[in-house]
């Protein structure tokens, strides 16, 4: 059994930078929903860590509620009982997970391409946090879009 917390805001992320800290109590799977349509359609970043083996960093989508995992990275997960910063920059194309323990310095630990989303109904994109197998805490939770791309003004005109 696992838990899922789904954040009620009110906007939702299409491509952005979500920030937040975590810390898990024992070995299990930590992760962070992005892309959320419903319980059957999301995508998730899943680390699992806390013991010697099996710690790896996972990216999947889940589609009618069958996932198919987009890549996975062995060797690379958390230790339980310790605090980390992450970053997930969502892209329209492109989202990547970086990851430091809190103090140090971040590190890609998994990206992935991917399609860009349809949003065909409010709330296809909302965003929360999951775990299976373990407590954790949450903390210092961000986010915020891309910028959007610069506009070239010729010279000469005046920027309003």
């Amino acid at each position: 059994q696992g838990t899922m917390l789904l954040l009620e805001l009110n906007k939702y992320l299409n491509v952005g930078v979500i920030n937040f800290d975590f810390l898990a109590e024992t070995a299990g799977d930590v992760g962070i929903v992005f892309r959320y349509k419903d319980a059957k359609n999301y995508h998730v970043v899943r680390i699992t860590g806390g013991s010697d083996s099996g710690q790896k960093a996972e990216i999947s989508k889940f589609v009618s509620g069958k996932r198919e995992t987009l890549k996975t990275v062995n060797d690379k997960g958390y230790e339980a009982g310790t605090w980390y910063q992450c970053v997930l920059n969502v892209k329209q194309s492109k989202t990547s997970l970086h990851y430091a323990v809190k103090g140090r310095m971040m590190e890609e630990l998994i990206s992935v391409d991917l399609q860009a989303p349809k949003v065909d109904k409010i709330g296809s994109n909302r965003i929360g946090f999951m775990t299976f197998g373990t407590r954790a805490a949450f903390d210092k939770f961000s986010m915020s879009p891309h910028e959007k791309t610069a506009i070239q003004v010729p010279a000469g005109v005046p920027v309003p």
